[in-house]
């Protein structure tokens, strides 16, 4: 199904990663929800949900600056198939609310 397709089967491993880091992040296990969004991130550089998981998770362990040294090292935007799909400040608005 998705084997004539290699951008959608990446983003699919790239999907999975990054919930698993968010349940790994949701159990305080930071330093392998960290290890699953750089993973993801290798996979597809600009995955800004990644960039974001490992910023809170840097944020929840304290490490506040390191948090917002990888927020300000973001992509400013998310493609898939060419097209815009996530904007780094639309995310960072969201956080704000």
């Amino acid at each position: 199904m998705f084997g004539e397709d290699p951008e959608m089967v990446n983003n699919l491993k790239v999907s999975w990663l990054t919930e698993r880091g968010n349940a790994f992040g949701g159990r305080n296990e930071f330093d392998l929800a960290v290890a699953d969004f750089q993973e993801a991130i290798g996979l597809k550089s600009d995955c800004l949900p990644a960039y974001f998981g490992i910023a809170l998770a840097y944020y929840q362990k304290g490490e506040r600056e390191k948090a917002f040294e990888v927020l300000r090292e973001a992509p400013e935007e998310m493609n898939l198939h060419g097209s815009v799909v996530l904007r780094k400040k639309d995310m960072l608005a969201d956080w704000r609310q």
